[in-house]
């Protein structure tokens, strides 16, 4: 009898971990997308590096349900982000791994319609001096959009394209 009380019981505390209660960290801002994973959600590929979701048969994604996560790493250095043309899937779960690799310099992500930055579809935080952060968001309909620091938006800035 207590084996039926105690299994509930473990798996609402494992998924409390997993999601990252408990912590006292600050909440990922965001416009759009489910909410943000831990820093290291999976092993990450390498700098600059892209994990393709495996995405399974039928006519085009569910809209409803993320596709699997896929996780792009960034580095910024030297006021420069380490990839400046990303490609990922139309509404799929992303997470960007933001490496601060500068000593005295704060960086960000985020994500806008337009070059300028008009349109964010995703607003992300501030990553400090050589620190990472994850920030994690669902990709919009398919077209070309700007990722830009948004404490440097002049030097660190590139596109993505979702398919």
């Amino acid at each position: 009898m207590r084996k039926l009380y105690f299994a509930p019981l473990v798996t609402g505390l494992a998924l409390i971990i997993a999601c990252g209660g408990g912590g006292s960290h600050e909440p990922e801002p965001r416009i759009s997308g489910p909410s943000a994973i831990g820093p290291l959600a999976e092993a990450a590929t390498p700098a600059g590096g892209i994990r393709t979701p495996n995405l399974q048969g039928g006519a085009g994604p569910d809209r409803s349900v993320p596709s699997p996560n896929l996780i792009i790493q960034l580095k910024a250095q030297n006021s420069a982000f380490s990839e400046t043309e990303l490609q990922a899937p139309a509404y799929a779960q992303v997470s960007i791994i933001l490496d601060n690799a500068d000593k005295d310099t704060a960086h960000s992500f985020s994500l806008y319609r337009t070059p300028n930055g008009e349109g964010p579809v995703f607003i992300g935080g501030r990553v400090q001096a050589q620190e990472t952060r994850t920030f994690t968001f669902t990709t919009p309909e398919p077209g070309m959009y700007y990722f830009r620091d948004d404490l440097m938006p002049g030097l660190l800035n590139g596109t993505l394209e979702t398919k």
